[in-house]
């Protein structure tokens, strides 16, 4: 039975169900699940665990000094999927405390299963099973302890134990321990036989990774490369278009491989320029025994397609912004089990942000530590107690150069923190800052909204609206800083590029005007510039002239278009109108304007009733304004703020930015003109009853 594989064939009602309980026991898994389980819950990565065990197998390696001996335990679960134990499964969501009736729901999903065997074709026989849940895969586990045979004892009897309840067997045949150096010889003789496992130098890989790298990374990471050789072997034959090698270079190949590798380390830049230029001469169509003629260089089809480029990965680029993914979790997950080895290992009194370089790091720690200076140039501080922040050290004010305030010698002996900018009443000191700080600095700090409630500092992210880290925008950021970019030097703009991209026409057709824009195509002006002698006479007795292919590529253009054209279905366009609310609510429309040359801007808001009568509205001046959404997100406090003073409870709160609360713009004229007027205003307006004149005409139109 040790060769049988059973394949799980669920039914669309089956999985329906199995999703929609999945997605309600998921919200309660951090709650239940061990921090040391990485994978399968929300907030957590795999690639954690990977990074625990990298830091394990660099302390095991190095630990030479003391008496004391480790050892780290490498088991393997035979089919431990297909072993587990239904009653097992049921007593532990009964221990866990879930209802009978969702326990019930649960084992109908797991225990509802039947099984064939296929023979000579043909399904025979019925088995129903008594155990087993759907999957396939064999599990391994790590367990770090200290070499000694009394927790050999511990460890067999909780393995014992855990077996009878779940119906689990480890596979002693394929499991393994390491031993550090301290551990003597006759004591790694004695863990081995009573356990029963083999002995090896070093665990070579966990989860699919390295578990330790030491000098040789190239060797280490030459898997990477010969599995990439593989693939482009495999495709070099094959009659592959321009679009066809994109789709495999950008989302197959050149991403695919090593972006699990990258996530947790750092490659050489040699190593990534070594799979770039495998990438590269499978792009231009070289073979082992023919060379292509490579008419750009990698970098510079590593551009962004609406600069000129073909947006291929940039390796080294993209290993840096995977990295600094996970340097970004650690510090703003400082709970997490990796995030506190971390802190405990190698800044346990300061923080990731001032700590500095280890003498004797892991890999990993090496890998995450290089992307720290590329964190703090793009995030910043956003200020809720201003406890962690300093003031001419960290980045916090938006609006001035650097997100920093220039440090004038004098002030920065008298006042360090944020928190020190701030009153009894947790707003800002406006009389010190203004003494503190030049006009437009202090300008540009007061604008920084403080939060009502008392909430911790925290590092935002300056690439995204939202200020979450992302992946895209961490590697546009290091591509654009990058030195080795070369950026085309075309006449044409950006709008040119995206309108070639977004043409309705085949991927191959823009690949080859592509090659023409850069002038790149195999003509006889382009080969003899790179040196290449051929027959005059293929051009001479040629049998077309260039107006004739023209007009046929035109023509098959023009086809090609009419046949995949889509239908346009006519009609008038309709504008949406302000929709009043239910009778007993209020109605608030909320607007922002934003001057992206001065900074400045306005917010303003009217409250009207289910009627449609005007009861209030409020045109505020504003000014350090970041983007137009910061001013639609500050009106809507100004709003919420107002209704709750003046008792205009319950209301509803709509405006036309779609980052906040969406409504259409042809809706929302009115809050929208009470904006543009606040922005031009010197101070804020208040409006009881009766609306200013130049509402009228909306408010009559609404």
């Amino acid at each position: 039975m040790s060769d049988l594989w059973p394949i799980a064939l669920c039914n669309v009602l089956y999985k329906i169900c199995s999703k929609v309980i999945a997605n309600r026991l998921k919200l309660i898994l951090p709650a239940l699940i061990s921090p040391f389980q990485s994978a399968f819950v929300p907030g957590r990565l795999i690639t954690d665990n990977i990074l625990v065990a990298n830091e394990v197998a660099h302390f095991m390696h190095n630990k030479r000094d003391g008496n004391e001996g480790f050892m780290a335990l490498k088991l393997d679960l035979s089919k431990a999927y297909d072993r587990m134990e239904w009653i097992f499964l049921r007593r532990v969501m009964e221990r866990f405390g879930f209802a009978s009736s969702w326990i019930n729901m649960v084992m109908q999903c797991v225990s509802y299963v039947l099984y064939s065997f296929l023979v000579l074709g043909k399904p025979r026989g019925l088995v129903i099973p008594s155990r087993g849940l759907r999957q396939g895969d064999p599990l391994s586990h790590m367990i770090y302890v200290n070499a000694s045979l009394e927790d050999c004892y511990q460890i067999q009897d909780v393995l014992e134990m855990y077996g009878r309840a779940s119906g689990q067997l480890v596979n002693f045949t394929k499991s393994s321990v390491v031993f550090n150096k301290n551990v003597p010889e006759f004591m790694r003789e004695e863990i081995t036989s009573f356990l029963e496992v083999e002995e090896v130098e070093s665990n070579e890989k966990y989860l699919g990774l390295p578990t330790y790298v030491g000098r040789k990374k190239t060797s280490t990471f030459q898997y990477i490369k010969d599995n990439l050789a593989k693939k482009l072997a495999i495709w070099q034959g094959k009659l592959l278009s321009g679009a066809g090698k994109d789709i495999l270079m950008t989302r197959v190949v050149a991403q695919a491989l090593p972006t699990y590798a990258m996530s947790v380390f750092q490659l050489t830049k040699n190593f990534c320029e070594d799979l770039e230029q495998m990438c590269a001469r499978f792009w231009w169509g070289s073979t082992l025994d023919k060379s292509k003629i490579h008419w750009k260089t990698w970098k510079a089809l590593c551009n962004p397609k609406e600069e000129g480029g073909l947006g291929f990965c940039s390796l080294s680029n993209f290993n840096t912004a995977m990295l600094a993914k996970q340097s970004w979790r650690v510090v703003n997950n400082p709970t997490s089990l990796v995030a506190r080895i971390y802190k405990a290992k190698y800044y346990p009194d300061t923080t990731f942000w001032l700590t500095e370089a280890s003498a004797s790091p892991s890999f990993s720690w090496r890998s995450l530590f290089s992307t720290r200076e590329f964190l703090r140039q793009s995030s910043y501080w956003q200020i809720g107690n201003g406890l962690s922040v300093d003031i001419w050290s960290d980045c916090w004010v938006p609006g001035v150069p650097d997100y920093k305030p220039v440090d004038n010698g004098i002030a920065s002996l008298e006042v360090r923190q944020v928190s020190e900018l701030l009153n009894q009443a947790g707003r800002w000191n406006e009389l010190l800052i203004r003494q503190m700080f030049p006009m437009k600095e202090a300008e540009a700090i007061l604008s920084i909204p403080i939060s009502s409630r008392v909430v911790d500092d925290r590092v935002v992210w300056r690439m995204e609206k939202n200020g979450k880290f992302t992946v895209k925008s961490a590697y546009r950021q290091d591509f654009s800083m990058s030195n080795s970019r070369s950026p085309f030097q075309v006449s044409v703009g950006v709008n040119f590029w995206k309108k070639i991209w977004k043409v309705v026409i085949p991927n191959s057709a823009k690949v080859h005007i592509w090659r023409v824009c850069h002038n790149i195509l195999p003509s006889l002006e382009r080969l003899a510039s790179k040196r290449v002698v051929l027959e005059t006479q293929i051009w001479d007795n040629k049998s077309v002239t260039t107006s004739e292919v023209l007009l046929m590529s035109m023509t098959r253009l023009h086809a090609f278009r009419f046949h995949n054209s889509k239908p346009h279905i006519g009609g008038t366009v309709t504008l949406s109108r302000w929709s009043s609310p239910l009778v007993g609510w209020y109605k608030i429309n909320v607007d922002g304007s934003y001057n992206y040359t001065s900074k400045c801007g306005g917010a303003g808001f009217v409250v009207r009733d289910s009627l449609g009568n005007f009861l209030a509205g409020e045109g505020r001046p504003l000014q350090g304004l970041l983007c137009s959404e910061h001013a639609e997100v500050l009106g809507c406090r100004l709003a919420a703020n107002f209704a709750v003073e003046q008792g205009f409870v319950p209301s509803l709160l709509e405006l036309d930015a779609q980052v906040v609360i969406y409504v259409n713009r042809s809706a929302n004229k009115v809050a929208h003109l009470m904006a543009s007027q606040a922005s031009s205003e010197a101070q804020e307006h208040f409006y009881f009853s009766s609306s200013p004149s130049f509402l009228i005409a909306a408010l009559a139109a609404n």
